[in-house]
């Protein structure tokens, strides 16, 4: 049998912050929780993982966000789908979009569509 608290624990990483806040959510909630699920896939970490780099530690969504601030995209990438890989500049792209999708702020965060559109492209 699953253990209630550490199932709470590993949901609250697809928890939006604004839902955090007020317990509100959103279409934008949603696209957060897409966004973790695209950084999940793409880096091979659990979201509620705390990630140690030179600062300390950090969650998943910091840790993509610093790393595209300092141009270190690729280094992002799982090595296990990377390796021999030429789709390195779709896994780019969709980093990029899942950082889209986790902009704590929901006004600056990317709606349904415009992640939709942005895959497709």
């Amino acid at each position: 049998m699953a253990n209630p608290n550490l199932i709470n624990q590993g949901l609250f990483a697809y928890k939006s912050p604004e839902y955090v806040r007020s317990q509100q959510i959103s279409a934008k909630s949603d696209v957060y929780c897409l966004g973790i699920v695209i950084l999940e896939i793409i880096t091979g970490k659990f979201p509620a993982q705390y990630l140690n780099n030179a600062k300390g530690g950090i969650d998943i969504v910091q840790w993509v966000q610093t790393s595209i601030a300092d141009n270190q995209v690729e280094d992002l990438i799982d090595p296990e789908i990377s390796h021999g890989s030429n789709s390195i500049d779709q896994m780019v792209k969709l980093l990029r979009i899942g950082a889209g999708c986790t902009e704590s702020n929901p006004d600056k965060r990317l709606g349904m569509k415009e992640v939709i559109g942005k895959i497709n492209e």
